[in-house]
This record gives structure tokens, sequence and C-alpha cells, in this order.
């Protein structure tokens, strides 16, 4: 599920990333990216309307599915992740924002009930990632629910790179990254993957060794 007013062909590289993470691990994956049509919340709805159907048409039950959702994506890819798809990313996003969008029966991530990773940027000019205390402090010792900071990250790196005309307009600038974005999009995979391989493919604590490393660290953002 893209961002606000981020086309869809800003997540190719991405996805194509994240089926090369798979690969090494012999997670073989069909990425299906979100075409939304606005910014709006009926357009989100829409949207995965289009793509639960289109799961259920072209894939059978037992065909596992991950949902990925990148900024307010992400939140709108709540729901359909929790009741169609086997656990949830976050990318630039946290479950905390659902109550600035007004979603009064949002959940939190410690009470939601698939397995979730949350990917957040250090650069993110869009999302501070401080508001993500809490979901990490109450998930710390849960295996299947991880928050993780990453160095260097901005939030449209998890996207294609380019701040959208929308932004711009509202004066958004998002600060320099030694990053560039291949290194970027290789990040996010590898803990995507290792999520992916540890939490549903059972591979246990080594297939998510880097990830506890990483959410031990994130403790130096807060």
């Amino acid at each position: 599920m893209p961002g606000m007013n981020v086309p869809a062909e800003e997540y190719i590289e991405l996805g194509g990333a994240l089926q090369t993470a798979g690969n090494k691990k012999n997670i073989y994956s069909d990425v299906i990216i979100a075409n939304v049509s606005s910014m709006s919340k009926y357009a989100y709805h829409d949207a995965l309307y289009d793509i639960e159907h289109y799961i259920k048409k072209e894939y059978s039950t037992t065909m596992p599915r991950f949902l990925i959702g990148h900024s307010i994506g992400a939140i709108f890819g709540i729901q359909l992740a929790e009741e169609c798809c086997d656990l949830l990313v976050q990318l630039g996003q946290v479950f905390a924002s659902q109550i600035n969008l007004g979603i009064t029966d949002g959940k939190t991530m410690e009470d939601y009930s698939k397995p979730v990773l949350t990917v957040l940027g250090e650069k993110d000019a869009f999302f501070d990632y401080t508001d993500g205390y809490k979901d990490l402090e109450s998930t710390l010792l849960l295996p299947t629910k991880m928050l993780i900071v990453v160095p260097e990250l901005t939030h449209m790196q998890m996207a294609g790179g380019n701040i959208m005309e929308s932004a711009k307009q509202k004066g958004i600038v998002e600060p320099k990254s030694s990053m560039n974005l291949k290194t970027a999009h290789r990040i996010i995979s590898k803990f995507v993957t290792e999520f992916i391989d540890a939490v549903y493919f059972d591979s246990g604590f080594n297939a998510m060794r880097n990830l506890h490393a990483a959410r031990v660290e994130t403790w130096g953002f807060y």
C-alpha cells in the first residue's frame, strides 16, 4: 500500500529488492503494488477492496500473504492485513497514528492479532520516529512484534526516493542522508525477509538475529 500521493511505480525498485532478498532465503514472491487514485480515505478503501478481491481470485487460501504499507498506506492496510494476510509490515508509520486519523476503533501494536514489523527512519521528515516509543516499549519482549529505527533512512527512501509535488508545496524537505537509495532498499528488504522467515516460516532466533540487534540499537534513539 503506497503513501499519500505516491504513484505505484515509485515502489517498483523496492519490490525488486524484496524479491531478491527473499530469493536468497528460498522465499519466492509476487509483489502486488496498489494504485491509489487520490489521497482520500475512500480511494484507499477502493484500492484495498481491489487488492483483496484480486488476492482471493488469483491465489489459494493456503498461499501466505504479507502486506507492506508505506506511510498512510500502512494505516489503511492494518485492517486488511488482519483480515486476510499473515503479517503486516509498516514503513514510516506506527499504530498510534490511527488516533490522528480519527480511527476510534484502532488497535495498538501490542494488541494486534497478527505479527507486525515496523521500520522507521532516523531522517524521516514526514514522521517523527519518537512517536513509535510506546509501540517499542510495549512489544520489546514479543518475538512477533518488532519496531526498529534505521540510521540515515529517510521517508521517501522507503519508496522511490522522490518527494511528491504536494509535499514540496507544503515546504517539506528531507534531510541529507549518507545512504543511497539502493542501500536503503537492501536494508529494508533484509529486515522484512528476516522477519517473514523467522515469524511465518518459523526459522527461529537465528533468522531474526539482525532484527533483534537492530531493536536493541533502536533504544539508543529514545
